[in-house]
């Protein structure tokens, strides 16, 4: 174990801070990984200085698995899949610190609907971060003529961070509102 506290602090303050150059040098891993993370990413704090992420997938969902556990690696953060997942879900969990999401506009307490979170910009107009939404919270759709690709969010900051993403690559969309009465 560690020495005393001041060691273990040294410890993780080493462990971490590769992934502030990691995420300033990895911009398209880290768009498409913020994407993720607004889609099924759940977080919860785990010590004063950092938050565990963890992102559910559909089991039989192997490719988008894999492109995470990918990006996840080009970042150099240490990752684990859950060994219980309920019903058909596949769960990927990695811790990340306080500072960086801080940074990335993301430390926050409770669910994404009550705090809005929004992605930094540069994130935002990154066509990886639309891939990342569409892995997590998308569906492709054959018809007899064409193809559609729906989204589908109720959070609405990440909704407009969509919006934004899919205008600034210059992509033609609709968006369809629906509200539930109560």
């Amino acid at each position: 174990l560690f020495c005393g506290l001041q060691c273990r602090d040294l410890f993780r303050n080493k462990k971490y801070a590769v992934l502030h150059s990691t995420f300033v040098e990895n911009k398209d891993e880290v768009a498409y990984l913020l994407g993720l993370i607004m889609g099924d990413g759940h977080f919860k704090r785990s010590g004063k200085e950092t938050t565990r992420i963890s992102i559910a997938f559909n089991i039989a969902d192997i490719r988008s698995f894999e492109i995470a556990e990918k990006v996840l690696q080009k970042l150099q953060i240490q990752h684990f899949v859950e060994a219980k997942t309920p019903h058909n879900c596949k769960t990927i969990g990695f811790i990340l610190p306080n500072d960086l999401l801080l940074k990335l506009g993301l430390l926050f307490h409770g669910n994404k609907f009550d705090n809005q979170p929004c992605c930094p910009k540069e994130s935002v107009q990154n066509l990886n971060f639309a891939l990342g939404l569409f892995n997590s919270d998308g569906c492709l759709t054959k018809g007899d003529r064409n193809k559609t690709i729906t989204f589908v969010n109720t959070v609405r900051s990440i909704v407009e961070d969509m919006k934004t993403c899919l205008t600034s690559n210059n992509i033609d969309f609709k968006e369809y509102k629906h509200v539930y009465d109560n």
